[in-house]
């Protein structure tokens, strides 16, 4: 995982914890709570990804518009697969992964997040994700690579996602073999 970290006014002009304090071998104690503020902000990002992606895999629409602030932005990299607006996405996600959405089973996962604080409030991410997807029926499984690109805002003090563009990398299709001994 690869951060940024921007320092706080007055912790130094250096990420280097040293070049904030006058004791050069120890951390300021303004950089200490600052770099602690700013993980706990890494972390909520990341948990906000992973129910993300959870809730897609269970068709959980109404808590994935949840994750999304008022005026959020989805490109799903189709123009009939964009949406502006906290209603519209949740439109868009009713026909992907509600009731109605292609029959299969996706497992969606992501990795090597790249997370920026990009300002008290704001922050952006790129992720790299993919999601294996399984049809019994048809004995198909279709593998999709992405990267996603995302905003985030913090509203009443919960992160939220702003903006969400995905770019896809590959499609990788394959049939559906069941391992022996399995039932």
């Amino acid at each position: 995982t690869r951060f940024t970290l921007l320092p706080p006014d007055g912790a130094g002009n250096s990420l280097c914890p040293r070049a904030a304090s006058n004791d050069r071998r120890r951390p300021s104690t303004t950089y200490g709570i600052w770099l602690s503020k700013v993980h706990t902000h890494f972390e909520n990002i990341r948990k906000l990804r992973y129910k993300y992606w959870r809730f897609v895999r269970e068709g959980l629409v109404n808590e994935i518009v949840d994750l999304f602030s008022e005026n959020s932005r989805v490109d799903f990299g189709r123009p009939t697969l964009q949406a502006e607006g906290k209603q519209a996405v949740a439109k868009l996600y009713q026909t992907v992964v509600g009731p109605g959405a292609p029959a299969g089973t996706t497992f969606p996962r992501g990795f090597s997040p790249e997370i920026e604080i990009t300002g008290d409030n704001t922050a952006e991410a790129t992720w790299m994700g993919e999601v294996p997807k399984i049809d019994a029926k048809a004995q198909k499984v279709t593998k999709t690579g992405f990267l996603y690109h995302e905003e985030y805002l913090r509203e009443q003090g919960l992160w939220k996602i702003s903006f969400l563009k995905i770019s896809y990398t590959f499609i990788e299709e394959g049939k559906l073999v069941t391992p022996p001994g399995a039932r």
